[in-house]
């Protein structure tokens, strides 16, 4: 009998026999059959709902970075295969197919991709993120401007983004977040300075008005009224130029013809960053955009072309150091973050800047009037004409104390030439570092050469000298020496320095705070002289009082002016006491208002004044509050620009009230008062949510 006729014979007894078994057995085989479709199918719901769980997503131990930065993400709420599916049935089985081969190869092998690299498609985004919803109104990204709408549909060079070109996928502690080297890849490859993409006001459309540098107060925003260039103060703030090193290409291909085929930049970004998500630092060099404090000269400009030693005599000047005697004082400009381009690139390779063959002092003049304002560059000049005056005068001496302690011998004369060499370092080390470049810490540095000097000689020959007064350094001294032709605007009236300085003899500090503090004004006893029959105009000082009255000078209040001025009252009414050159208080204005009112109305003044005590109760107190959790979350990298001007727009409402005294007008006060607790309240939330939260 043949093999065929064997496997026949079997085949059809078993399945006669296999009839034969059903036929007797049909009700329990029609259950083992309901059951084990039931199992299956139970099987088949239940593994796929398991496998839809960013439990069995993060199972594979290469993917444990990403289960978890994607737990601690906004995206906590919604299960992996809502993205990374695009939307639909079919895609959504096409998915676990190929999720399942993978699943499978590595269950066998028990190996997995070194680097998974799963791509989200723009549908499945906009299915929460509707385009309507991202394009109605622009965003605040760390104080930058941004718009959904200008970064959809093609941009430069043609290229498609997608949501994930900004959105990165796989970033270090985040899930799905902006990666700004991707907007520094965009915005500044190969850009011309004036390109619109890379000018600064494009994206920073809001900055900070007051900026604390160094615990210095900065008031930015004047620089910005003044329409000053970014640059003037922030040059060197891109680092990078985004090369792709040919190198790069050899990381994913390995086709001769793919390597050797020349792409145009078009087709290789419609290829990687359209078709497929490749971050862009993949291929492409980093770029840093931030503001660089890190050293005086500017290694992208000064040491391209001079070692690095020399300029760091000016360097050391500028940064306070190197002299002998005086203790370590940087420059103020050091101190707000000015390197050397601040002065000495106005107009890079304009003739007559230190990036030209030639200098002129000129040009570093307008340089001060371009930053600071008319007359700073009278304030430059008078520091020429200081820093000629002290070093001829510390030169004489020193040449003196040289020649007195030639021959000097012994312990003394030892002591005296060592007095007479640290002199001489001080004064030449200001000459070479050109002592213009710390003006203050050069003066001091001669002064102290001067002592020396004087004290050598005294040591040398035994007589006693006159001894050198310390160097004086005051306001006039410094930078105001032209005050006495200086007229400023003060309140709103005209403040001829003159007058008071020239004429009264005032010094400096009766009317300004010391140098620490810059100079502040500070108005005290003012009424003794302007209070009588030829006063000015009260509006001229008492400004804020005036504003407050007339119910004007609030930000983000209605005017409101105070109901005594449908009454026609005016200051005098009130405050009679000034025609007189006296002074007025409370109990003086609850005279005149008994003799215009009944009694009632002194009562009724003081019930004002209780008012006026409760608005202004702890406001003090909050406005600290919110200013140091600005300045804790700003140290913290947080952006906090419009929350600052919250703050700023709430200290000036309830500055108005208390420089103006809420009794002139309750009312408006009170408004302003209501309006700069919502402002305090709304800074205080988000940055305690934001810091502690």
């Amino acid at each position: 009998m043949g093999m065929a006729s064997l496997i026949s014979n079997f085949l059809r007894q078993f399945f006669g026999e296999l009839r034969r078994i059903v036929a007797s057995h049909k009700r329990a085989v029609v259950s083992i059959c309901v059951i084990s479709a039931v199992g299956f199918c139970a099987f088949v719901i239940v593994g796929y709902k398991v496998a839809e769980t960013p439990w069995f997503c993060g199972s594979c131990h290469n993917m444990a970075p990403y289960i978890q930065s994607w737990k601690e993400s906004k995206h906590h709420t919604v299960s992996c295969v809502e993205c990374h599916y695009k939307p639909g049935l079919l895609n959504h089985l096409k998915g676990k197919f190929t999720d399942g081969q993978l699943s499978l190869v590595y269950f066998i092998t028990g190996k997995g991709p070194s680097s998974p690299h799963a791509e989200i498609s723009d549908e499945s985004c906009i299915e929460c993120h509707s385009k309507k919803d991202i394009t109605s109104s622009p965003l605040d990204f760390k104080g930058v401007y941004f718009d959904h709408k200008h970064h959809l549909g093609s941009l430069r060079n043609g290229m498609q983004l997608r949501c994930t070109t900004c959105h990165s996928q796989i970033v270090q502690g985040e899930h799905l977040t902006v990666t700004e080297s991707v907007c520094f890849q965009c915005h500044f490859y190969k850009t011309a300075e004036n390109d619109p993409q890379r000018l600064c006001k494009t994206c920073h459309t809001e900055v900070k008005e007051v900026l604390t540098v160094n615990g210095i107060k900065f008031k930015h925003g004047e620089y910005i009224a003044r329409g000053l260039d970014c640059a003037a103060c922030h040059r060197f703030v891109i680092k990078g130029d985004g090369h792709v090193p040919p190198e790069k290409c050899v990381q994913c291909h390995n086709q001769r013809e793919i390597l050797e085929t020349k792409y145009t930049h078009r087709s290789l970004h419609q290829n990687h960053v359209t078709l497929h998500k490749v971050e862009c630092y993949v291929c492409h060099a980093t770029f840093e955009h931030r503001i660089i404090n890190e050293t005086v000269g500017n290694p992208q400009t000064c040491d391209k072309c001079h070692p690095d030693s020399m300029h760091s005599p000016q360097q050391d000047l500028y940064l306070g150091k190197g002299g002998i005697g005086v203790e370590g004082n940087p420059f103020r400009m050091f101190q707000s973050h000015i390197d050397c381009s601040g002065c000495h690139a106005r107009g890079a390779h304009e003739k007559g800047t230190a990036l030209s063959s030639g200098f002129d002092i000129k040009i570093i003049e307008a340089g001060c009037i371009d930053c600071h304002g008319q007359g700073f560059d009278q304030m430059l000049m008078n520091w020429k004409r200081i820093l000629a005056k002290a070093q001829a005068s510390a030169e004489a001496l020193v040449l003196r104390a040289e020649k007195a302690v030639a021959g000097a011998t012994g312990e003394k004369g030892r002591k005296a030439q060592a007095l007479v060499g640290e002199a001489r370092y001080n004064y030449a080390f200001v000459v070479m570092a050109k002592g213009i470049h710390n003006i203050e810490y050069a003066l001091r540095l001669l002064n102290v050469a001067e002592k020396k000097s004087v004290d050598a000689m005294a040591l040398a020959t035994g007589q006693k000298l006159q001894p050198v007064p310390d160097l004086k350094v005051g306001c006039a001294e410094m930078c105001h020496a032209n005050v006495n032709q200086i007229k400023v605007k003060l309140v709103d009236a005209v403040f001829p320095h003159s007058v008071h300085v020239a004429d009264q003899g005032l010094d400096c500090l009766e009317c300004h705070t010391p140098r620490w503090n810059h100079g502040k004004t500070v108005m005290k006893n003012c009424n003794q002289c302007h209070h009588g029959e030829k006063q000015p105009a009260c509006v001229n000082c008492h400004k804020s009082e005036t504003d407050l009255y007339t119910g004007v000078g609030g930000l983000g209040v209605p005017d409101t002016p105070s109901f005594k001025i449908e009454a026609e009252v005016g200051c005098k009414d009130c405050h009679a006491e000034v025609l007189k050159g006296d002074t007025s208080d409370l109990a003086k204005v609850k005279a005149r208002c008994v003799e215009c009112h009944d009694d009632k109305m002194a009562a009724k003044a003081d019930e004002w004044k209780a008012q006026a005590g409760v608005l202004l109760k702890g406001m003090a107190e909050k406005i600290a509050k919110a200013r140091d959790l600005v300045e804790k979350a700003d140290r913290r990298g947080i952006n906090v620009d419009l929350l600052d001007k919250k703050v700023v727009t709430a200290e000036k409402n309830v500055t108005l009230v208390r420089q103006g005294n809420p009794i002139h007008n309750l009312k408006y006060a009170g408004l302003l008062i209501k309006q700069a607790n919502l402002l305090l309240d709304e800074v205080i939330e988000r940055l305690n949510n934001k810091l502690y939260g």
